[in-house]
């Protein structure tokens, strides 16, 4: 899960730190990451409560990213 790397690379915290943030092995938590293991809610929850994001981040920052590039392109032809 590319968003779910970006956010904890981006916070300088290790995969081992960030298990131990969510209270699961850090083995579990690298299945999340590398999507060989469905994430639950509960846990999105506590890292979207932990940085102060959205649980669409987590999951849909690339598609969430794209869709607001989108529409600001769209907006800016219509000032043009």
């Amino acid at each position: 899960m590319k968003s779910l790397v970006c956010i904890r690379e981006n916070n300088k915290i290790s995969q081992s730190e960030m298990a131990r943030i969510l209270g699961i092995s850090p083995q579990r938590y690298h299945q999340y990451e590398k999507n060989k293991r469905s994430m639950p809610v509960e846990i999105a929850k506590k890292i979207s409560d932990h940085f102060g994001i959205t649980i669409e981040e987590i999951f849909f920052d690339d598609c969430f990213n794209a869709m607001l590039n989108k529409k600001n392109v769209l907006e800016r032809k219509d000032e043009s």
